[in-house]
């Protein structure tokens, strides 16, 4: 009894606004106002650094997993939402991204090549520490 009890019941862990899909629905191009979206959403978590008409808001949820996975913390959901505003505050431009989107994401395969020659500060100043201690002998 004990055992099915514990089995039952899920151990949630949540970051961020709960339901954000719901409330992603509720938002309408060209009608809504960015004083709308604070009532619906709340302060933005992040704004971007370029542009001050760019809000994020995230979600993020975890379960504890399985005995057989030994409890491990599985990612249930994990959604973004990304919003943008014109200057006059009316939402131009709604996103959201979810676990699976995001796995989609290219990371580029160039490599970054090490400048050869240029010597550090560090480095000079031993070489000169060098240089005086072997020109007194």
């Amino acid at each position: 009894m004990f055992l099915q009890n514990c089995s039952i019941k899920k151990k949630v862990n949540s970051h961020g606004l709960s339901s954000l899909k719901n409330r992603f629905t509720q938002l309408e191009i060209g009608k809504t106002n960015s004083n709308d979206v604070l009532e619906l959403f709340g302060n933005a978590h992040s704004k971007s650094l370029t542009d001050d008409n760019v809000w994020l808001y995230f979600e993020r949820t975890t379960v504890k997993g399985q005995i057989h996975r030994l409890g491990k913390n599985i990612l249930e959901e994990n959604n973004i939402i990304k919003l943008k505003f014109t200057n006059l505050g009316i939402l131009s431009n709604k996103v959201i991204l979810n676990k699976d989107q995001m796995k989609k994401v290219k990371y580029s395969k160039a490599e970054t090549e090490q400048v050869k020659g240029k010597k550090s500060i560090v480095n000079g100043m031993m070489n000169s520490i060098k240089e005086k201690m072997y020109r007194k002998r």
